[in-house]
C-alpha cells in the first residue's frame, strides 16, 4: 500500500469538516464538580444584601478578571477579584456579577464564560475554555443550582467588565471589615494551615542549610504545603535568612541559610475559600538563641503584648499601634538608639525610632493579606474597631547590617582554663571603664526585668562591622523538632485570647537584626565564671 505523503504547514484542524466531525461525537459525560467551598453561597447572599442596602437603587457591576499574561502566550495562576467572590462564591475566570436595583433591594445575576464541551468548535481550539485543553467544567446549570445563583452565559467580553462601580469600590471593603461566623471559620482554617506549614519549613531547615540557595529551598517547601492544603501562598513567601531578614519584602529568596544567624519566615496559606493567614516569626538555624538575641526578642515581645493589650472594640484603629511603639522606642532609648528624648521620638514631628520599624503595626486580615486598603482613611486607619474585626498585631526591629547607627553584637568573650574570663584578653582598665560607663547612661532592657536579680542588661558596644540576627521567642529546641502549637486568629476584636496560651511560640511576633546593638554586659557570677543571665520565663 502507497501512502501519499503531503508536505507543508499542517491544516487549522477548525477548517477541516472531516476532524471536526468525528471529533464531537462519541463522548461520555465527564465529571465536573462545582467548586464551591461549603458555606460560601450562604455567606454571599448575606453579604450582598448588605451591600444593598449600602447602595440603594444603585447598580453594581464588578468582574473577577482574568489571568495576567506571565510572557508570550503563557499566564500566571488566575485568582478572582475579592470583591466578587465576597458577593458571590465563585472564584471562576472571567465572570461578571451584576446587582441591578429592584423595589426590594437589589437582584444579582452572575455572567460566566459558557464550558467548551464535545460539538463545540472550542472543544479542541480555545486553549482558555476548551475542555481538551482545561479539562471538563461544569455547565452553566451546575453553577446556578450550587450558588443559588442566577447564571447566564457570557459570550464577549461586555465591556462592562472593565468598569468596577465605583460606589461598590467604596463600600465593599469597608463592608469586608467586619467578618461573620463563616468568615472567621475560614481565617482559622488558613492560620491552621499556615502553622502546619512552618512546622514543615523548620523540619527541613537542616537540609536547605546544606544549599547555596536555601532560602529558596525552604520558600518551596511553604508552597508546596499550601497548594496541597489551600489554594497556594496567601503572598510571595518570604524566606530570608541573615541580612536579608531586615528587608520588608525578601521575596527574592536566593540566599543561603546562613548558621547562627537570623531566619525570618513571613508565610501564609489561603485556603480555598481564598481566606489568608499572615504569621511571621524568626527563628535560629542552629536551635537556640545567643543572650543578646534573646534580649532583642524580649522587647518585641513587650511591645506585642502592649499592642494586644490595646485591641478592644470601641476603640481606634491606631490604639494597638501607639502602644506597641512607645514600648519599642523606650527599649531603643535604653539601648543608648535613639538622639532625642522618647517623648520627642513619638510625637508627630518626632518618630525617630521609625528607623528601625518603618512599617506598620499591624492590618486588617481576610480575603487579602492587607484587607480593605480601599476603604476611606476615616473608616479605616482613623476608624473605630468593632466585634468580627480580624486583624494582624505584629510589631518588630529591623536592624539592617549597613545601618551605621547599629553598633555590631560582640564576640563571645574567650574563657581561660577552669572557666574564668581570661583577663589578659580585656584589662582591668577596660573593664573598670566598662562599669562605670553602665552606671552613668544605661539601664536594663525594661523595667519588669530590671529588678529581677540577674536581669541582663545592655549597653552599645563601639562601632564596628558586623553580622545578623533575629528575635522571636523560640528557645533551645533541637531542629526539626518543635513543640506543640495550638494555632489561634491573628487578632479577632470580638475576643482576645491569652497569647500564653494561644501563642506559645510568638508566632505573631517579627524582629530581625542585622547589627545588634546590644552587649550583655551584667549577669550572676557562678562557679567563678561571669555569665549573661537571660530573664527569668
Amino acid at each position: 500500500m502507497t501512502r501519499t505523503l503531503r508536505h507543508g504547514r499542517p491544516p487549522r484542524l477548525a477548517d477541516v469538516p472531516a476532524f471536526r466531525a468525528a471529533i464531537a461525537s462519541d463522548w461520555a459525560d465527564a465529571d465536573a464538580p462545582v467548586p464551591v467551598v461549603p458555606g460560601a453561597a450562604a455567606a454571599a447572599a448575606g453579604h450582598r444584601a448588605a451591600l444593598g442596602a449600602r447602595l440603594p437603587g444603585q447598580r453594581v457591576v464588578l468582574a473577577s478578571g482574568t489571568a495576567p499574561r506571565r510572557s508570550g502566550d503563557t499566564s500566571y495562576e488566575f485568582r478572582a477579584d475579592s470583591d466578587v467572590f465576597w458577593l458571590t462564591g465563585c472564584a471562576a475566570e472571567s465572570a461578571v456579577v451584576v446587582l441591578e436595583p429592584t423595589a426590594t433591594g437589589h437582584e444579582a445575576t452572575l455572567y460566566l464564560p459558557p464550558p467548551a464541551g464535545p460539538g463545540e468548535a472550542g472543544f479542541f481550539a480555545d486553549p482558555d475554555h476548551g475542555e481538551l485543553w482545561i479539562g471538563p467544567q461544569p455547565g452553566l446549570a451546575a453553577w446556578s443550582a450550587a450558588l443559588d445563583l442566577t447564571v447566564r452565559p457570557l459570550a464577549e467580553p461586555d465591556s462592562r467588565a472593565h468598569r468596577r462601580s465605583r460606589a461598590c469600590a467604596l463600600s465593599s471593603p469597608s463592608l469586608r471589615m467586619v467578618k461573620d461566623a463563616w468568615e472567621v471559620a475560614q481565617l482559622r482554617a488558613a492560620v491552621e494551615a499556615t502553622l502546619a506549614g512552618f512546622h514543615a519549613v523548620v523540619a527541613e531547615v537542616p537540609a536547605a542549610m546544606t544549599h547555596a540557595r536555601g532560602e529558596r529551598w525552604l520558600q518551596g517547601t511553604f508552597d508546596r504545603h499550601a497548594r496541597t492544603l489551600g489554594n497556594g501562598p496567601g503572598y510571595a513567601s518570604i524566606v530570608a535568612s541573615g541580612p536579608h531578614a531586615p528587608t520588608l519584602h525578601w521575596t527574592r529568596c536566593d540566599g543561603p541559610i546562613l548558621p547562627g544567624q537570623a531566619l525570618l519566615l513571613d508565610l501564609g496559606v489561603e485556603v480555598d475559600s481564598l481566606y489568608t493567614a499572615d504569621v511571621t516569626r524568626t527563628v535560629p538555624p542552629s536551635g537556640r538563641f545567643s543572650p543578646v538575641q534573646r534580649a532583642v526578642h524580649d522587647l518585641v515581645e513587650r511591645a506585642h503584648r502592649a499592642g494586644l493589650a490595646a485591641v478592644r472594640p470601641g476603640v481606634s484603629f491606631s490604639d494597638f499601634h501607639h502602644a506597641s511603639m512607645e514600648v519599642v522606642a523606650t527599649g531603643l532609648s535604653d539601648w543608648g538608639l535613639l538622639p532625642v528624648s522618647v517623648d520627642e521620638a513619638l510625637s508627630p514631628t518626632g518618630q525617630h525610632h521609625r528607623r528601625y520599624l518603618a512599617c506598620g503595626v499591624g492590618h486588617h486580615l481576610g480575603l487579602d493579606v492587607h484587607d480593605c486598603l480601599g476603604t476611606p482613611r476615616e473608616a479605616h486607619a482613623d476608624g473605630t474597631l468593632a466585634p468580627g474585626m480580624a486583624l494582624t498585631v505584629e510589631p518588630g526591629l529591623y536592624f539592617h547590617a549597613h545601618d551605621l547607627t547599629v553598633p555590631p553584637e560582640p564576640a563571645r568573650r574567650r574563657r581561660a582554663p577552669g572557666g574564668r574570663p581570661a583577663r589578659h584578653l580585656h584589662g582591668k582598665r577596660g573593664a573598670l571603664r566598662r562599669a562605670a560607663h553602665r552606671r552613668r547612661r544605661h539601664r536594663g532592657l525594661g523595667a519588669g526585668d530590671c529588678r529581677r536579680p540577674g536581669a541582663l542588661r545592655a549597653c552599645p558596644p563601639r562601632a564596628g562591622p558586623g553580622g545578623s540576627v533575629l528575635a522571636p521567642r523560640m528557645g533551645a529546641v533541637d531542629l526539626p523538632v518543635m513543640p506543640p502549637v495550638q494555632p489561634m486568629l491573628a487578632k479577632a476584636v470580638s475576643g482576645v485570647p491569652d497569647p500564653a496560651k494561644h501563642d506559645p511560640l510568638g508566632l505573631s511576633l517579627r524582629a530581625q537584626v542585622g547589627r545588634l546593638p546590644l552587649h550583655p554586659v551584667q549577669g550572676r557570677r557562678r562557679g567563678g565564671a561571669w555569665r549573661a543571665a537571660t530573664p527569668s520565663r
